[in-house]
């Protein structure tokens, strides 16, 4: 709203502008401004303070309505909007919010099911009179029901079974029973959904030695069964793989730290090359005219077996055999001082070799020997016992003799996933075959903790600018990588049976029925 000013001529205008004290428009514009802030800022704690002591569910109608009764002052006074009636309810709102808060709904209990209890069991079960020793009135909440959950899953079962109210007072409606039931129910449920699970006590579970046997052959693919010298597994219920029942006794922690060492010696080749020995082996069957050896050779080199006869003394030949394959042939002499054996020198590759000795009767020595001499007339001589049958009574190895350094075993290529040869490990290609063999014996993801600490038993060689590394670095890296894949054979991890099976080379699932996990 404008203030209306007579119109004058325009040649009777001030040509220049009065003093803004000497002007009246300008003071009662001053006092307006003046009379408005006043208002304006009396208004505004009004509505705030409006707003405290208001009901909450009413907050935001006692704030408009306090901006229109600001905006209906303005308007008597005549001031002019310079602050627009919208932005002052909206400015109302705002300051209404920052001191509204929501009012707390009323308990479910109060409102539907403490009517039920005051009329059908306060009676019985208050403050004074505890039948049952139990007081239904000193339960207000919904939340004091479930802290006392065991007492009210009774009653709601005594309410289901019409145990309660008892015998001679009025029953309620069978309809109102099972809506109580119904509460009860649904809250003993939305309840037992927000509660953190208890899973229980953790098992311990290892692995059987079945089990471990199997997976030491898949892992390294050596074929010792090392749990042969381990104690008998604990049974339960007629079966020796619940976690329950095998235990973890010292005695068997001492077998697990030599198994991991027999293993990680039958897997990773560390050992200097070896010196010749001798070794004989007695024939047990003396009524077969034939002994096999059979002797798995670790080294390429040269080897001697002898074959030695025992018994009678006849025209014989030894035919000496490796592996199928007739070599040589000794006859026997009949020389009661001479012996009768068979010598063989052979160059054998590492494996598994069979040497055989076998008696063969030389038909055309036996034309010739003369006959037996006759006994005299008269004279009774007893005859003499007779000898026993010649046979094979030993063979006899010796070597190796110029061994060679054998080449990477199958468990070797699986261990170092480099493809590095032996001895010539790298820092980078230690963590990879560490990691590698962990994860596969713990059967999970291994963390860079973990394969830190593995490491540090390997002790790598150091990279060096040289052709070929020292013999003792070999060595020593060789025997620094079958500390630490002992290390990993010791842990607890490896023994503790999971849920998959143990896993072999390039991610391949061992059968479920080998491992038993």
């Amino acid at each position: 709203m404008s203030e209306s000013r007579t119109a004058e001529p325009l040649g009777h205008r001030q040509k220049t502008p009065p003093s803004r004290d000497a002007d009246p428009s300008f003071v009662r514009h001053s006092n307006r401004l003046q009379v408005r802030n006043s208002i304006e800022k009396h208004n505004l704690l009004l509505c705030v303070e409006k707003s405290r002591i208001s009901p909450p569910l009413r907050h935001a109608a006692s704030a408009t309505n306090n901006a229109h009764r600001l905006l209906g002052i303005r308007r008597v006074l005549g001031i002019l909007d310079v602050v627009p009636h919208r932005r002052c309810a909206a400015i109302a709102l705002c300051l209404v919010g920052f001191h509204c808060y929501a009012a707390p709904r009323p308990d479910s209990f109060q409102k539907s099911m403490q009517p039920f209890f005051v009329k059908n069991c306060y009676a019985c079960h208050n403050d004074k009179l505890t039948s049952g020793g139990l007081n239904l009135k000193a339960f207000q909440t919904t939340q004091s029901v479930l802290d006392d959950r065991e007492h009210w899953e009774t009653v709601v079962e005594k309410l289901k079974a019409g145990a309660m109210p008892p015998k001679g007072v009025p029953r309620p409606d069978p309809a109102q029973v099972a809506l109580v039931t119904k509460w009860f129910e649904n809250e003993f449920a939305q309840a037992d959904r927000h509660i953190k699970p208890d899973p229980g006590r953790v098992t311990a579970r290892r692995l059987n030695r079945v089990e471990y046997d199997n997976t030491i052959r898949d892992l390294f693919g050596v074929n010792f069964k090392p749990a042969d010298d381990f104690p008998a597994d604990d049974y339960g219920y007629g079966f020796d793989n619940i976690g329950d029942v095998l235990s973890l006794s010292p005695v068997l922690m001492e077998k697990y730290l030599a198994a991991a060492e027999k293993i990680a010696k039958a897997a990773i080749f560390a050992d200097p090359l070896p010196k010749a020995t001798v070794q004989r082996f007695r024939n047990e069957d003396r009524k077969k005219e034939e002994f096999e050896l059979k002797r798995s050779l670790t080294f390429e080199a040269d080897y001697e077996f002898r074959a030695g006869v025992a018994g009678r003394r006849e025209p014989q030949d030894i035919v000496m055999s490796v592996d199928s394959k007739r070599v040589k042939t000794c006859p026997l002499s009949m020389d009661p001082d001479k012996p009768r054996i068979c010598d063989l020198q052979v160059h054998l590759a590492p494996g598994e070799h069979a040497v055989t000795a076998m008696l063969i009767r030389d038909e055309s020595v036996m034309s010739t020997l003369p006959p037996p001499r006759p006994t005299p007339p008269g004279v009774v001589k007893k005859p003499p016992p007779p000898a026993p049958n010649p046979t094979i009574d030993y063979i006899e190895t010796r070597g190796p003799y110029k061994p060679s350094p054998p080449p990477l075993s199958d468990s070797e290529k699986r261990i170092f996933a480099c493809g590095h040869a032996r001895g010539q490990h790298t820092p980078e290609c230690s963590r990879m075959d560490v990691a590698g063999i962990a994860r596969l014996a713990y059967r999970r993801p291994v963390t860079l903790e973990e394969v830190d600490a593995l490491v540090r038993f390997v002790d790598p060689v150091p990279h060096r600018a040289r052709p070929q590394p020292r013999r003792s670095d070999r060595a020593a890296s060789c025997d620094g990588s079958r500390i630490g894949f002992a290390a990993v054979l010791f842990s607890v991890e490896q023994h503790a049976r999971r849920g998959s099976a143990a896993l072999g080379r390039a991610g391949q699932a061992a059968p479920a029925g080998d491992v038993g996990g």
